[in-house]
């Protein structure tokens, strides 16, 4: 099973939506948030970290293999804010993350789902599954050179260029995914659009708000 949350984070530039904010985020999530000098950075990390706490409570609550879920930052903090202080120290607690050996994060407590993070633009976007997960959303945009074709194009020339965001959103949701993150090579790996399928893993494309790529890629068995 996949769950997928999108939320826009501008709002999230507002001092007092981050007041209200940190009360949900881990002290490592906050710390990192607040480190960011530019405001929409540290919006798209507080936005981040909000999902990730709203997305445990409602993580078990749909029969759908994959679905999607769009939210804005005041019901996010609507439904967050109706628990009580040891309720929100408790979910602080399971939002407490490791690393592995590649630096792909994970919850530390038995049972948790795995998860993944991305934001572009003004979204942020969090997955949770019950198996390994990658997820990537990206903004389409003019690109400045065209040597990124050579840096994300199967080497084999079957790729298409007119795919392109299509492609990169998925190889990284792909080496997300595997915990190789942005080192892994991207020429190497194919991406089949047509049949939904990359290596070894399957990828789920989810309706995006406008202008956006947004798509899921989990391991198959």
């Amino acid at each position: 099973m996949v769950k997928v949350l999108v939320m826009p984070c501008k709002a999230l530039t507002d001092p007092e939506y981050q007041k209200r904010a940190c009360a949900f985020l881990s002290e490592e999530r906050s710390a990192h948030a607040f480190s960011m000098k530019n405001e929409s950075d540290r919006a798209l990390s507080i936005g981040a970290g909000l999902l990730l706490a709203y997305g445990l409570l409602v993580w078990g609550n749909d029969l759908l293999d994959v679905s999607q879920i769009r939210l804005e930052p005041e019901e996010v903090l609507e439904r967050l804010e109706i628990f009580d202080e040891r309720a929100r120290d408790n979910l602080r607690k399971r939002l407490i993350t490791g690393k592995t050996e590649k630096g792909k994060p994970y919850f530390l407590w038995e049972g948790a789902p795995k998860f993944s993070i991305s934001h572009s633009g003004d979204y942020a976007a969090v997955a949770f599954s019950d198996r390994e997960v990658g997820l990537d959303i990206q903004k389409e945009r003019e690109l400045k050179t065209r040597r990124i074709y050579d840096r994300v194009l199967h080497k084999s020339g079957k790729e298409k260029k007119e795919d392109f965001f299509f492609l990169w959103t998925a190889k990284e949701s792909y080496v997300k995914c595997t915990g190789e993150g942005l080192s892994g090579d991207f020429t190497k790996i194919y991406a089949d659009r047509e049949g939904m399928c990359i290596e070894d893993a399957l990828l789920y494309e989810l309706p995006a708000p406008e202008g956006y790529f947004l798509i899921a890629c989990v391991k198959s068995v």
